[in-house]
């Protein structure tokens, strides 16, 4: 019964995202793709889940790496692997699967998986009245060299599941060089 509501509700999201992007022509989401997509370089990339920032278990977990897929996909030069089977790889490995937020990590990942880039991130809620933000933190990270290879912040606004919208920002890496996403 739970994950028949989740379903559902992912689903619905889904529909809003899509009737948003519509109507204004582009997503927070897929703004930070394209940004990405920018560099023009082909990536086997791994999506895993976002996790919230007070390490909560919460609805969005999954549903916002799935609108990242969905984007990703859409570029022809990206390839992607599925969630469900680097979950599988961690715990055969041994690897914590929430936990692929730091660079060592990617890197241990990459020598099991022949994947390019990690796709990892965090978010919070703040809640504002009759609507929810969705603020997103997230960053590409290079397998073998554990560099941050693009990173970015991103917002989206649910009003009771009628509208979102976005604001976002983001910054490509250089080798070497620290990051700050604003």
């Amino acid at each position: 019964m739970l994950l028949l509501r989740f379903f559902k509700f992912t689903y619905l999201f889904l529909i809003v995202c899509v009737i948003q992007c519509t109507t204004t022509g582009s997503s927070p989401i897929e703004s930070v793709i394209l940004n990405f997509n920018k560099n023009k370089k082909s990536y086997k990339i791994g999506v895993i889940d976002f996790i919230h920032s007070e390490k909560q278990t919460n609805k969005y977990d999954s549903m916002i790496s799935d609108l990242f897929i969905v984007e990703l996909s859409k570029d022809s030069s990206n390839i992607l692997v599925e969630r469900t089977k680097l979950a599988e790889l961690l715990t055969e490995h041994s690897l914590e699967y929430s936990g692929l937020l730091d660079s060592d990590q990617a890197r241990k990942l990459g020598k099991i998986i022949p994947i390019d880039l990690i796709l990892t991130g965090s978010y919070s809620i703040q809640k504002i009245q009759t609507q929810e933000e969705i603020k997103i933190s997230g960053r590409f990270i290079h397998v073998v060299t554990g560099e941050i290879v693009y990173a970015f912040n991103t917002t989206i606004t649910q009003e009771n599941q009628d509208s979102i919208t976005n604001q976002n920002s983001s910054q490509q890496t250089t080798p070497g060089k620290n990051v700050l996403a604003t």
